[in-house]
């Protein structure tokens, strides 16, 4: 191992490089939701999709066990912010008894947003 691939950056969203996966590995972190929770790798604006499957290579490549038996953590889809004021709209058109058709028509209610029984497949 060179002093180069010590600054191999792994996660880029958390700045988290080889060097601190292989000394967690050899302090005895063995999983991946491990080193998750200690260096907050995947846990960055991409959630992992980039970092999560290095990160397994090289546990699986220090551990000797193969990437299909080490343990994943759950991950949760990404989420796109939704500010009050167009919730707020939303609330006061459906009060006002326009249907989240013409919310979603003005593009202010994203159609997996809208308010359950209304409008809906029911």
């Amino acid at each position: 191992m060179s002093d180069r691939d010590q600054d191999v950056v792994i996660c880029r969203c958390e700045d988290v490089t080889l060097a601190e996966i292989r000394r967690l590995v050899a302090e005895g972190a063995c999983t991946l939701d491990e080193i998750k929770r200690l260096t907050r790798a995947g846990m960055g604006l991409c959630q992992g999709r980039t970092c999560r499957h290095l990160i397994l290579q090289e546990v699986s490549r220090l551990t000797g066990v193969p990437v299909e038996e080490l343990v994943l953590p759950t991950f949760r889809p990404p989420t796109r912010p939704v500010k009050l004021g167009v919730i707020a709209r939303a609330a006061a058109a459906h009060e006002a008894g326009a249907g989240v058709a013409a919310q979603h028509a003005v593009g202010e209610v994203p159609a997996c947003q809208a308010p359950a029984g209304d409008g809906g497949h029911g």
